[in-house]
This record gives structure tokens, sequence and C-alpha cells, in this order.
């Protein structure tokens, strides 16, 4: 049981980017300082581990994954609702005084709607600029959604934007992804070209060649934060969705399992799911039938149009290209094709 866990987990994990935030300082925008605030009730302030530094988060939800390391007597399968349910990924939170804190209240840096098929996986990729409607706030980009109501909201906010009941979901934080790989022992990937980047401030420092090669957790985590290039965040979605197809049959592989306990004490602390452990079950199970899975694995990435309003990026939604892309990925059905619904 701990070990098909343990292989969701990792699955789940590897779908993500990384980017950064200071509480809601928006990377993309240097003309422009934005703060965003929560606005919940759960706000509380609290030490950090290593010092007297106050830090400012949310109380953390307890997930359905907690104690793991008790093996459970018996549990059955469960199957999730149409097989859909929404992975996020948040950014990182620096406390007041620049550390790295491993909250989950970030932005969404990376959103995907997942459909698991009988021999086939649909991710669907929601670009973390996208202008949305938030429910019970006002009109901002969807990665804002998180951190005024948690994953809940985020959900909420995908369901209303798309007509749809997904229940199910994951958030993640970014700092399982460096030792997950390093874990699974790397992986051997192209990559397609130079990529030099350096901030100082957020501490960043990427220099990459192109060429094949074996890439540790670190080298995986600055290829998926790198998007300075001519189409910025959607090159970046492009190289979470091509990391997804190299690690997958990593991850599946009998040398990894050994691998497990430290696994969950990574996925422990650095997620948070509604998905019941019956129903983990009855996901690994859906993905273990699934045969050369790297070429199973089909995305799609919501299209639409960069603009500047009132001095914010947004994404601009194309309301008909993407309903066709929701129902060629088995998310909505065709009567629903006129359903999407979004703020211009």
């Amino acid at each position: 049981m701990r070990k098909i866990i343990a292989v969701i987990s990792i699955i789940l994990s590897s779908i993500f980017g990384i980017s950064f935030s200071l509480f809601g300082l928006d990377a993309n925008m240097p003309w422009k300082v934005k703060v965003i605030k929560p606005k919940d009730d759960n706000l509380v302030i609290k030490t950090s581990e290593d010092s007297d530094e106050i830090i400012f988060e949310k109380e953390e939800k307890q997930n359905n994954l907690q104690n793991t390391n008790n093996e459970p007597e018996e549990i059955q399968e469960s199957k999730i609702d149409d097989n859909i349910f929404l992975v996020m990924a948040t950014d990182i939170v620096y406390s007041a005084r620049g550390r790295k804190t491993k909250s989950l209240n970030g932005r969404t840096d990376s959103i995907f709607i997942v459909k698991l098929l009988d021999d086939a996986i649909n991710i669907v990729s929601i670009p973390r600029d996208t202008r949305v409607k938030i429910p019970g706030f006002y009109n901002d980009k969807i990665n804002t959604a998180n951190v005024y109501g948690g994953p809940e909201l985020t959900l909420k906010t995908v369901n209303e934007l798309f007509n749809l009941n997904i229940k199910k979901y994951v958030l993640i934080n970014t700092f399982a992804v460096e030792e997950i790989v390093d874990l699974l022992g790397g992986i051997d990937y192209y990559i397609p070209k130079r990529m030099y980047y350096v901030d100082r401030t957020a501490g960043l420092y990427i220099n990459m060649y192109p060429g094949y090669q074996h890439l540790s957790g670190k080298k995986v985590h600055d290829y998926l934060r790198f998007r300075h290039d001519s189409l910025g965040d959607l090159n970046r979605i492009k190289r979470q969705q091509d990391i997804i197809r190299a690690i997958l049959p990593k991850v599946l592989t009998p040398k990894n399992i050994l691998n497990i306990p430290s696994i969950l004490r990574i996925v422990n602390k650095n997620i948070q799911t509604n998905i019941q452990l019956s129903e983990i079950m009855y996901l690994a199970k859906k993905l273990s039938e699934i045969e050369n899975i790297e070429k199973k694995v089909n995305s799609f990435t919501l299209e639409g149009k960069g603009t500047i309003y009132k001095g914010g990026w947004y994404y601009i939604l194309d309301d008909n290209k993407n309903n066709e892309i929701l129902y060629s990925a088995g998310i909505k059905n065709s009567q629903d094709n006129n359903d999407l619904v979004t703020t211009k």
C-alpha cells in the first residue's frame, strides 16, 4: 500500500514548474508591485524553525495522506468521479526577511486538469496569468485564487470558469522537486537550447547548455523555472509537460521503490489533498495498467492571447478554441461546448 501511495504521489508532484513570490509580488510586472493579502480568517503568525523570524501564513490544513508511515489494515479501491482531478503547484513564498518558507499558500505557478483514460493520461494546462472572475472576490489572475482562499477556491474558480464539477484536488509546493528527482537517481533529458538567467534577489542562477544529459534535481528545478524566452510562460508550460513524459518511466521502475520511506516523508510535508487513500489505490491501478506510459501522456494548453489591462499583464482565453480543447481531452461533453464563461 505504501508503495502505491508513493508512486502516485511522485507522479503528481512531477506535474509542476517553479517561480517565486514575495507575499504576492508579481515577477512578471517589473514596472508595478502588486501585493495580494489573504482574505480569510485563518491567518496566523509563527516563527521559523531555525530563528525568531516571524512568518505570516495561513494555517495548513491536514491532508488525507497524513500518517502514511502506519500501514492501513485494509483499503478498498474507490473511483474518483469521472477520473478527473485538479493539480496545482505553488510558487515559493518568502518571509519578511527574504527567506524561503514551505508554505502552501503562495500563488499557483502551475494549474493542470488531469483526466485519466483507460490507456492514456490527458493533461490540460491553464496559464497562470489567465484573467478570471474569482468567486467571492473580483477579476484577477487565476494563480491568485490560492492566496485568497486556498486550493478549494482555485477548484471552485476552475469549475465555474469551465462549467465543470471537479471534486478532487492536489496542491503541491516546490520544495519536493529537487529531493524527489535525486531520490529517483536523476533523469536523462535533452536540453534544447542555451538557458542562462540570474536573479540575485531570488537567489536564482540558471546556467544550462544544450544537449542530451543527466539532470539532477537542481537541474530539473532550473529547467522548469526558466521562462525568459520568446513565449515566456507558454514555453515553460511545454517544458513542464515534457518533463512529465520523461519522469514517469523513471518513477515506475522497481529500483526506485526502494526510496519509498524518504519519498513519503517529503510528500507528507509538501502536499495538501482531499483525495482519499482508497482513491489513490484506484489511480495507482489505472496508471499501472497503461503500457509505455511515457508515450501516452497527451498534453494540451488552453489558448488565448496576452494583453495589458489596467497596467497588468493578463492572458485572455479564447472561448471557442478552449471548448474544443476541453472536449478533445474528455473533460467536457459535446453538449457542454457553449458553457465556458470567461472574463474579458
